[in-house]
């Protein structure tokens, strides 16, 4: 990995843990025996996402400052923010039970409307990346890559709205009125693809 794409994955890990530590330990008050599994798994899927809206938005921004696009922290970024990715699937497998997200299930025992909603766009979010990451000789310029990338990003921001969205109506009750990372995470993919709205990847040719 170069040099940059490191600062950008140490900056985003560091900036982001930190951010859910002081939200959910320092502030909320939650036991620092979930920090490992709870918080982490939060954290990664916030940072992965970013990772992979920089893949996305790297283009965009710097055309819009009429400045060549890097050709690798982009990838890095993307590849790498799938890996955290990968990893908060497998955390969330664990830690979808009613004892730590119990508005999420009926009394039946089954998941809810909006949860049953977030984990369906996050499974197809995660299938989309999964072929992403695999690009290859078919795809030289890494346009396909892209593309499956911001469709990532997009069912991503649906994932993080339908399981946050009630949340977000009440700021009053936010530990320190700092904003769930659902929240945030609705920013950074809407950001990213504003981005590519705006400044387009050429088409080849």
């Amino acid at each position: 990995m170069t040099s940059t794409g490191q600062k950008l994955v140490a900056g985003v890990l560091g900036i982001e843990s930190a951010y859910a530590i002081v939200r959910y330990h320092v502030i909320k008050g939650v036991a620092w025996a979930e920090l490992p599994v709870y918080t982490a798994n939060k954290v990664l899927a916030w940072a992965g996402l970013t990772l992979v809206a920089l893949a996305i938005a790297a283009g965009p921004w710097h055309r819009l400052r009429d400045r060549p696009a890097p050709e690798d922290w982009p990838r890095e970024c993307g590849r790498f923010g799938a890996v955290l990715v990968a990893i908060h699937v497998l955390l969330s497998i664990v830690l979808t039970t009613p004892a730590y997200f119990p508005k999420w299930f009926t009394d039946a025992g089954t998941l809810a409307l909006w949860p049953g909603v977030a984990v369906l766009t996050g499974a197809i979010a995660t299938a989309v990346l999964a072929f992403a990451v695999r690009g290859g000789a078919d795809d030289p310029a890494g346009a396909h890559a892209r593309r499956l990338r911001s469709w990532t990003v997009a069912l991503t921001a649906m994932h993080v709205a339908a399981m946050g969205w009630d949340g977000w109506l009440a700021p009053a009750d936010w530990p320190g009125l700092l904003p769930p990372i659902t929240l945030l995470s609705l920013v950074v993919a809407l950001g990213a693809l504003v981005l590519r709205v705006l400044r387009p990847h050429p088409a080849p040719g």
